[in-house]
């Protein structure tokens, strides 16, 4: 089986990038995967017996495109696919790069996923746990969903153990780690479009000083790592914090670089809407969600509308007071903050990292009967179904998971009230049923800038998508 793998911005870094490494392990794959940079092919290619990295555009590449079986990404379809020209029978498989909690509150926001963002039906999705399939068939209307969990987690588990986990790692970052006297706390906020709402810039910058200056008080050391996306914030705070860098008090990790072999040798974590928390939650220590900005960041993303006191993976800290009050499980943390995060590793994934791989790899090789099988947890609390489009009417989440998931927490009262509240009002969402949806779709249309170009746009879209399909069809393809 051949497989041509394709992340985001075509970097070696998230989901992808650990597909690659892990299905060279696997026998009868032929792996390879798509980059820009020719130094990081070549670098790559040094580490292995033969070459499996390639230049996007290369004579070598464009082969591999051409004899792939099934094309790999984990990122928006627009930013990896559309500089890709696949062979019909080609089919492509979505890692994404988040649980889809968050992209969750834009589908309450607008009832329908086309009205948000343009994915292609892909053939395969992977969902970390029977808990998310649905949110993710909502969002993505796959032809098949797949349980598994996110390869990058394997590192976090287990720590990095080849050369090649280490490729795209910050150096400077991991050698001051390495070199630190005292804790080191991580602190990864989420992409909050900067370069569209500057005026961001000089609180957010703030919330860092505050934070570097109460870490050095109890003598620990703050790691900032942005979203890939905030270049533009990472260099205004390299200039804004100068002298906190320069004492050693704030180490600033490059933002397009891979965080997760640096897991292990943090601390803490502070994030806030982002899923790398879900994802520290391997390592086993504190976790604090600072969401001092939740309404704001709402009017700007249109996302979180789902109460994040349900999903948080660690302490909700909605003011710098309480931010402060986290800091003491560096030393010592409490019982019940662990159960917590046991349950909520357990909503969140339900299958162990080191097996991911080879579990995806499966059912591609498989498919469409080896996804089908794995689906067939969740077709038993969820309802019967296969194809996600079968259950577009449907109400996204079983909110009596939810409630026996967290009824033992520590948070009892609080998650039972957030819970009934979300059950109440998706409840009317989903009993609405097409009659609700026709007159948001309606009403969205009204208050798009450019009507008629979006509806030709639309037009070409459900063209080119329906010709696809047809065109497998004829050629007899599932």
């Amino acid at each position: 089986m051949k497989i041509v793998i394709a992340g985001r911005d075509f970097r070696f870094a998230d989901n992808t990038k650990y597909f690659f490494i892990d299905s060279l392990n696997c026998p009868g794959v032929d792996g390879s995967i798509l980059v820009k940079d020719e130094a990081l092919a070549a670098r790559i290619n040094g580490l292995l017996p033969e070459p499996r990295a390639f230049v996007l555009g290369s004579e070598a590449a464009g082969k591999r495109i051409e004899e792939a079986d099934w094309l790999v990404v984990d990122s928006n379809p627009g930013r990896t696919t559309g500089e890709i020209i696949l062979p019909a029978r080609t089919r492509i498989c979505q890692l994404w790069h988040g649980v889809g909690v968050k992209a969750a509150g834009l589908l309450v926001k607008h009832f329908t996923p086309n009205s948000i963002r343009h994915f292609v039906g892909d053939d395969l999705l992977v969902a970390t746990s029977p808990a998310l399939t649905l949110i993710f068939a909502k969002m993505f209307r796959p032809r098949r969903l797949f349980v598994a969990n996110l390869p990058r987690n394997r590192v976090v588990k287990a720590g990095a153990c080849s050369p090649l986990d280490w490729i795209g790692v910050d150096e400077v970052a991991r050698r001051q780690l390495a070199e630190r006297k005292g804790k080191a706390v991580l602190y990864a906020p989420t992409f909050r479009s900067f370069r569209a709402h500057p005026e961001l810039l000089s609180p957010r910058a703030d919330v860092v000083r505050k934070i570097c200056e109460k870490l050095r008080q109890i003598g620990a050391v703050l790691f900032l790592k942005l979203h890939p996306l905030d270049t533009l914030f990472e260099e205004y705070l390299r200039n804004e914090l100068a002298t906190e860098m320069t004492s050693g008090r704030l180490r600033i990790i490059q933002c397009d670089s891979d965080i997760y072999p640096l897991f292990r040798e943090m601390d803490m974590i502070i994030s806030d809407y982002s899923s790398i928390a879900t994802d520290f939650l391997f390592t086993g220590k504190p976790i604090s969600i600072f969401i001092d900005d939740k309404e704001s960041y709402e009017e700007l993303q249109t996302a979180c509308v789902i109460s994040p006191e349900v999903f948080a993976a660690g302490k909700i800290c909605k003011s710098f007071g309480e931010l402060e009050e986290s800091f003491s499980a560096i030393e010592s943390e409490s019982e019940e903050s662990r159960e917590w995060r046991g349950k909520i590793l357990q909503f969140h994934f339900s299958t162990p990292p080191e097996s991911a791989v080879p579990e995806i790899v499966h059912a591609l090789e498989n498919f469409p009967d080896g996804a089908s099988q794995r689906v067939a947890e969740s077709v038993a609390i969820y309802g019967n179904w296969e194809d996600g489009s079968q259950i577009y009417n449907e109400p996204v989440l079983d909110f009596t998971f939810l409630w026996n998931l967290f009824s033992n927490s520590a948070d009892a009262r609080s998650t039972r009230f957030a819970v009934e509240k979300m059950r109440k009002t998706w409840g009317k969402v989903a009993n609405k049923g097409r009659g609700i949806h026709c007159l948001f779709r309606f009403l969205f249309w009204i208050h798009a800038p450019i009507p008629v170009l979006r509806f030709y746009v639309r037009c070409c879209f459900r063209l080119f998508v329906f010709l696809s399909t047809l065109k497998r069809k004829l050629k007899g393809q599932p």
